[in-house]
């Protein structure tokens, strides 16, 4: 990885003057809240347009859009706990009217979503008009058959033009500044989008390092991003050849550590074998299976009373953050200041608690946290703008997550509700069948 590489490419520069072009006709007709359709007519009945539609389509018993929601979902609670250090993959597919879908869902009606509801500050609007160029950028390439031995890399950095609390309120992690390294093109002859989060500070508080990493990585594949924004990077994807992504985006997370001067993932943290770590990542959402049901058939339940797609959106925000902070308790790994400085102290607290079997302690301190959330999982989306409390359990005074080991029968992965019972006394019910209960 240390030679020079000189082999990725930019979009041909009459193409990219056309989808310019093209993006521009579609943003305007996304900001006057036109329909845009590029599909036959016979197949706009059958489309799922936003969270709100797979929702709603889920509640009347269609499985293709509960897999939406259930990847909406997925995507949401990682990006949420794991602001740097994780990688995954999801698969695209091409529908009869050449639209490239993910679980019934369109690119195209995921960027409109994004540029009516989510692009609220110039600096986002920047960011989103880009997303919304790549997305008919790589139509282009798969219509040009440049996906046969291409992928498209996009590199998307921290905002570089906000303060860190502009940031923080936009939805970024400013503890790590992530960059999100993505790569679209065909993997073990499925067309995905192989994802990871890297870190854009070696440790929390110091310079940031994430451009300076970002101008040598394109040096090394023969691209000079000297100057550019974050936004303007985002906006000059890259055609990589397949032979340099043998391991997806592992290769570019690998060639990302290089040009810091040797991190993991952009942090300063041991090296670990990269495909091992992936493996990791995959057990990590393997593990979080429960919760992803578990907020799914909430969100699915409260389909009667979920008005539209910013509420939808605000929704998944608000029954993720609780599942998640309940999870944080029980889960070491996560990082607790992802949920905001009030949030990380009650978590703490809640740790502390519980493990001394101050349980109804814990249980109130867990309440104070969900009360003060502060977590989003992705910047360019509206899930950071707060949220109705809608079909959430709230103030139930239950908590939920997925352990490790059931203590009772030492089944793996347990999705475990704690209820409680009265002020004293708890029951502890295990997805294994356990119940325990608890007094004092």
């Amino acid at each position: 990885m240390s030679a020079l590489l000189h082999e990725a490419r930019v979009f041909p520069e009459q193409a990219d003057v056309e989808i310019r072009a093209r993006t521009a006709q579609f943003v305007g007709a996304c900001l006057a809240s036109r329909e845009v359709t590029f599909e036959a007519p016979e197949l706009v009945m059958s489309r799922i347009e936003s969270l709100h539609d797979a929702i709603q389509k889920a509640a009347e018993g269609n499985p293709e859009a509960r897999r939406l929601v259930e990847s909406n979902v997925r995507t949401d609670i990682m990006e949420r706990t794991r602001k740097a250090g994780h990688v995954n993959r999801e698969p695209l597919m091409v529908d009869e009217a050449g639209r490239i879908q993910q679980f019934g869902q369109s690119l195209e009606s995921v960027q409109a979503n994004s540029i009516r509801y989510a692009a609220n500050t110039g600096q986002m609007f920047g960011r989103t008009r880009a997303e919304a160029a790549n997305t008919f950028r790589t139509y282009y390439a798969l219509q040009q058959g440049l996906l046969e031995d291409h992928s498209i890399v996009v590199l998307s950095r921290a905002a570089d033009d906000m303060s860190d609390k502009d940031m923080a309120e936009a939805g970024f992690f400013v503890d790590t500044m992530s960059c999100s390294i993505q790569v679209t093109g065909y993997q073990d002859g499925q067309l995905c989008v192989d994802s990871a989060m890297v870190a854009g500070v070696r440790q929390k508080g110091q310079a940031r390092h994430d451009q300076e990493t970002i101008v040598k990585l394109g040096q090394k594949l023969g691209v000079d991003l000297t100057g550019k924004t974050a936004a303007e990077i985002i906006d000059m994807p890259l055609l990589v050849p397949n032979s340099m992504l043998s391991d997806g985006v592992i290769d570019l997370v690998k060639l990302y550590d290089e040009c810091a001067g040797g991190t993991f993932f952009g942090q300063d943290k041991p090296p670990e074998n990269y495909d091992t770590f992936r493996q990791t990542c995959q057990d990590r959402e393997a593990f979080l299976s429960g919760k992803v049901q578990a907020i799914t058939d909430e969100l699915i339940g409260a389909a009667a009373t979920i008005t539209d797609r910013v509420h939808a959106t605000k929704l998944l925000n608000k029954i993720a953050g609780k599942h998640m902070i309940q999870q944080a308790v029980f889960d070491t790994q996560i990082d607790p200041a992802v949920f905001g400085h009030i949030s990380a102290i009650h978590i703490e607290q809640a740790r502390q608690q519980w493990e001394s079997g101050n349980y109804d302690d814990a249980l109130t301190s867990i309440k104070q946290a969900e009360r003060h959330d502060k977590s989003s999982s992705c910047p360019s989306g509206p899930m950071s703008s707060g949220g109705e409390s809608g079909g959430s359990k709230e103030e139930s005074g239950d908590c939920s997550f997925v352990s490790k080991t059931c203590p009772e029968c030492g089944k793996k992965n347990v999705y475990t509700t704690v209820k409680r019972l009265s002020a004293k006394s708890k029951k502890i019910t295990g997805g294994c069948g356990c119940v325990k209960f608890v007094n004092g």
